[in-house]
């Protein structure tokens, strides 16, 4: 049974039972209290929603320790929290009785919800763990519809380990959009990187609090509308709010492109478009910085170079094998080698073009092979072993300019080594001088260009143990390293910065205008409160 089919047969026999339903509300709507007498008829109204009617009574509220109430008028546990946990006491009564009561306050198409959105259990535990956290209680207390809140490691050590923030150069890795609180429901894009068990992943879903504020983590909250009258603010939160809700379900996008419109979404994209598109705030701009979009830069220049026939569908192909892939310790490049040949080469133009036939791709397979076992570049190998022992012995600092000579003829065979490696590789490719003119100019090119990036990210996260380099991908590695300091040195020519750009390097300078980290978002308005 599906989870949509779950979910709609527990909303079912929740109305059967005599669940009390509300239509979605914002916090505004909210009353202070729907339990003033014996009977009290609410109605609750949402922006684009309509309304409709909840009976409440005293007996919910009876319910409630005192330690409950102390935790809701701290703002700990929401308004709706009587009700959750009245549909677990009841006759009948249930864990998942009460999230489907949970749920039917946020009663969208399309919706998706997180695993434990409605959780009564949950929600005290975590209120319970927070509350003289005055940071914590303070932070969550201020969130509010509309807010948007950016999370990541708060130590410097996690930040290091954590791979959305080495490949978006920032602090935070995740982005999410209040829609009611506090405490905070919200919606969010996340992807697979969530959770490799989660069935509500890579989808555009609505979840809570008690699931994503922790003290691990280091938050920011931005609120775009800050400054503006209430009447503008309202306005424009509405309809981001409005925005948000019509991409609920919808495919995360691991193509991190904000030029697919509203196909598909990954977290800070969904976040500021909310805004900048939904709310039609275009004055709402992400405040880039190259220094972080370097390796985003970098691996842009060569998907765009691939020309992914289908770049949504093949990006989400890429992560589905990646976390296959990485899930075996220690990865088996053949299966990496294996997918870049049957599955990557006929999606993408660049590569189905010079790669047409079965036989055509098996001469790719022989030579990805070369470089796993690390058998690509044996010049280059011997080339760098003599240097390193040159360079042991002393033979460079001979004076009278003998070892200066020594060195750079030493790395002279470097570079000879490298290119006759290559274009031996080239040659059993097999690939055509055509086609491959095409792919060393789409491909290989930005690919060269961008080397010294693709270095520092991969060595960065092979140190840091996210990945288990084999010996040929670490000389790969090493042949980059050392041409991209090369690079660097060429740079102080009289004529180097020309060539210098023949040579590989790196994404400094240059920002992605299509792609919107969550880092680009803080910042962007007058009122923030951060945690801790």
């Amino acid at each position: 049974m599906t989870h949509t089919t779950r979910l709609s047969r527990l909303l079912a026999i929740a109305c059967i039972v005599g669940t009390t339903v509300w239509s979605p509300t914002s916090a505004d709507a909210q009353t202070t209290s729907p339990f003033g007498g014996e009977n009290v008829t609410v109605t609750v109204t949402d922006t684009g929603s309509g309304t409709t009617t909840a009976i409440a009574s005293d007996t919910q509220d009876d319910l409630l320790t005192e330690e409950e109430r102390e935790l809701m008028a701290l703002k700990l546990l929401p308004r709706y929290y009587p009700f959750l946990k009245e549909a677990m006491q009841k006759p009948l009564g249930s864990l998942d009785r009460a999230k489907a009561r949970a749920r039917s306050l946020y009663r969208y198409p399309n919706a998706v919800y997180s695993p434990n959105f409605g959780d009564p259990v949950r929600m005290l535990e975590w209120a319970r763990r927070y509350r003289n956290d005055a940071a914590m209680v303070r932070f969550s207390g201020t969130a509010q519809r509309g807010d948007i809140i950016l999370s990541g490691h708060k130590t410097v050590e996690g930040q290091k380990n954590d791979p959305i923030a080495i490949l978006t150069g920032g602090r935070y890795h995740h982005a999410i959009v209040v829609i009611d609180g506090p405490p905070c429901v919200f919606i969010e894009a996340v992807g697979a990187t969530g959770s490799k068990t989660d069935p509500t992943n890579n989808r555009v879903r609505i979840s809570s609090w008690h699931e994503s504020l922790a003290s691990w983590a280091g938050m920011r909250l931005e609120r775009p509308t800050a400054g503006q009258s209430a009447s503008e603010a309202k306005k424009n939160i509405d309809g981001a709010v409005d925005y948000l809700i019509a991409q609920l379900g919808k495919p995360y996008d691991y193509g991190f492109t904000n030029n697919d419109t509203n196909r598909a979404f990954y977290c800070s994209e969904l976040a500021w478009k909310c805004y900048a598109v939904g709310a039609g705030m275009t004055s709402y701009k992400p405040a880039k910085s190259s220094g972080r979009d370097r390796i985003i830069v970098a691996l842009n220049a060569v998907v765009d170079g691939l020309q992914p026939k289908d770049r949504v569908t093949i990006a989400n192909r890429v992560v589905a094998f990646a976390n296959e892939y990485t899930s075996q310790k220690p990865p088996d490049l053949r299966k990496l080698n294996n997918f870049i040949v049957d599955e990557l080469t006929p999606a993408c133009k660049t590569l189905s073009d010079a790669y047409p036939t079965p036989e055509a791709r098996e001469k790719l397979r022989s030579v990805l092979e070369k470089v796993r076992t690390n058998d690509a570049f044996p010049k280059f190998l011997k080339a760098r072993e003599d240097f390193d022992a040159a360079k042991k012995d002393g033979k460079f600092d001979t004076g009278w300019g003998i070892g200066a000579a020594r060195k750079l003829a030493a790395e002279a065979k470097i570079g000879a080594s490298i290119v006759s490696d290559i274009n031996s590789l080239v040659s059993q490719s097999g690939a055509g001088y055509v086609k491959l003119a095409k792919l060393v100019s789409s491909v290989f090119a930005p690919m060269y260009k961008y080397m010294g990036t693709y270095a520092d990210f991969m060595t960065g996260m092979d140190e840091a143990g996210k990945v288990n380099l084999p010996a040929g991908a670490k000389t790969v590695l090493s042949m980059i390293d050392w041409l991209a300091e090369k690079r660097e040195s060429v740079k102080r020519w009289p004529v180097g910065s020309s060539l210098a750009n023949l040579l590989p390097g790196n994404g400094d300078g240059k920002v992605q205008e299509n792609f919107t980290s969550p880092t680009d978002l803080a910042g962007t308005s007058s009122f923030h409160v951060e945690y801790p």
